[in-house]
């Protein structure tokens, strides 16, 4: 009973790692156009972050087995290890490309920065003091 757990366990963990592969791939995708959404960012991040942890959990279960492994288990180690490593790729390619947007963004603000300090130089902004009205006649 102990090693077909574990080799379900393995092969659970394979599919978390596989559905986090898709997901960094479509992420990448995304993140590579020139309009990125926060929404669906965020909407990736939580998806993401949900399935580390179904992984971090697998783990978890898996180190309570035995270490003795049988072939099928150390085959669909390799392939999980090959996964991360194609994740691993893919999330250096996105946080390059994330940086290059954070580093446009940063110009863009810097730009208006300066141009609202020209701005104000050409047309300061006055205060409005209080106004009286003097009348004259009685």
């Amino acid at each position: 009973m102990g090693k077909e757990t574990l080799e379900m366990l393995y092969q659970c963990k394979k599919n978390a790692v596989i559905e986090l592969l898709k997901l960094t791939t479509e992420m990448s995708k995304t993140i590579g156009t020139e309009q990125v959404h926060e929404n669906e960012l965020i909407d990736f991040l939580a998806k993401r972050q949900e399935l580390m942890s179904q992984v971090d959990e697998l783990d978890k279960q898996i180190a309570l087995f035995d270490t003795s492994q049988t072939k099928q288990i150390q085959d669909i180690k390799v392939e999980i290890k090959d996964l991360i490593k194609e994740i691993i790729d893919l999330d250096a390619q996105y946080k390059e490309d994330l940086s290059k947007a954070q580093v446009f963004v940063k110009g863009k603000i810097k730009d208006v920065t300066k141009r609202k300090q020209v701005k104000q130089a050409y047309y300061p902004r006055q205060n409005q003091n209080n106004g009286y009205f003097i009348d004259n006649k009685k």
